[in-house]
């Protein structure tokens, strides 16, 4: 008996110790927005900078939960993702967005599209001695719901070789799962690899029921 009062009192200790190191959502973006605020009056870039963070970790942690989003929310998110990276890789990340007015008209599952995004940054950026470009082209044809994302991105030709490119590597390759999962018999995903830019196009029958 004795033994079991012992363990029953260490797994309440552990689980107060759990909480007492818990750091919880809102005051992680509490300490956000007052960093943001400070910086935004010595250095608007720096508080951009923060104000991506925040948007990003707050996509995560609360839209990537729901079963559906709108894709122009998916695409701030992105937009957030590419920002962030370019603190990292500077001037030679250079990425453009080709987003319908409709967008929020379509929706998608939540971080589908992030896979994609991060192979053309790894693949083609990273990589590159060079200025690099990432090109985001969305297209919607209402008619037959069906949702045409086409990324593409600039290779050296050090790189081109890459076995990586031919597959995409794991990041795709959890795509490829997600999209079986989610949309059976829905999806076309193909990957082109020509001498000097690497393309993605995915093509989604979708569903607005939310």
């Amino acid at each position: 008996m004795q033994i079991l009062i012992n363990l029953n009192e260490e797994k309440v200790k552990s689980e107060l110790n759990l909480l007492k190191y818990q750091v919880q959502p809102h005051f992680l973006f509490n300490m956000l927005n007052n960093i943001y605020s400070n910086a935004l009056i010595k250095s608007p870039e720096t508080a951009n900078q923060i104000l991506n963070l925040s948007n990003f970790i707050e996509y995560n942690l609360y839209h990537s939960k729901k079963e559906l989003v709108p894709l122009n929310e998916e695409f701030e998110y992105l937009n957030n993702f590419t920002e962030l990276q370019k603190i990292r890789l500077g001037d030679k990340l250079n990425v453009e967005i080709v987003l319908p007015e409709d967008a929020h008209k379509v929706y998608i599952q939540p971080l589908l599209l992030l896979p994609i995004i991060e192979n053309s940054i790894k693949h083609g950026v990273e990589n590159s001695i060079h200025n690099s470009w990432v090109k985001i082209v969305i297209n919607i044809n209402e008619d037959h719901n069906e949702l045409t994302i086409e990324v593409s991105n600039s290779i050296e030709e050090s790189v081109s070789n890459n076995a990586n490119l031919e597959t995409g590597g794991m990041g795709l390759d959890n795509l490829r799962k997600q999209l079986k999962l989610y949309y059976p018999d829905k999806h076309l995903l193909n990957i082109l690899k020509e001498e000097s830019v690497f393309t993605i196009i995915l093509k989604i029958i979708y569903n607005n029921h939310v």
